[in-house]
């Protein structure tokens, strides 16, 4: 068990963010009534994540690692509305969101 300790507490900060995450998603979905399954989330934010995988720079890594423990809190706290966690998660299904048209669509006007 103490090894196992050990070798998470030398991981990157942002692998240890994630993995807190991911032990949370259950509850949150139950929490906020979500009907997406867990697999998906965890999905959805390891590429939100990922997103930031091009900084290098210590300082900002530990900004943002920072700024995604304070989501969590908030998420976890229910600060943050359901609302907010779908836009978060599934920015793609937002009510109401037009469809992208293409160039062709926009030449003949339909």
């Amino acid at each position: 068990m103490a090894l196992r300790q050990f070798a998470i507490a030398e991981t990157k900060p942002a692998v240890k963010l994630f993995r807190d995450i991911a032990r949370e998603i259950p509850r949150v979905l139950t929490i906020f009534d979500i009907d997406l399954p867990a697999d998906v989330v965890r999905g959805r934010v390891a590429g939100i994540i990922r997103q930031n995988s091009h900084v290098k720079d210590d300082r900002v890594v530990r900004a943002l690692v920072n700024r995604g423990y304070l989501e969590l809190e908030e998420t976890c706290l229910q600060h943050k509305t359901r609302h907010q966690l779908l836009n978060k998660i599934d920015p793609i299904a937002k009510p109401g969101a037009a469809k992208p048209r293409s160039l062709l669509d926009e030449m003949v006007g339909v």
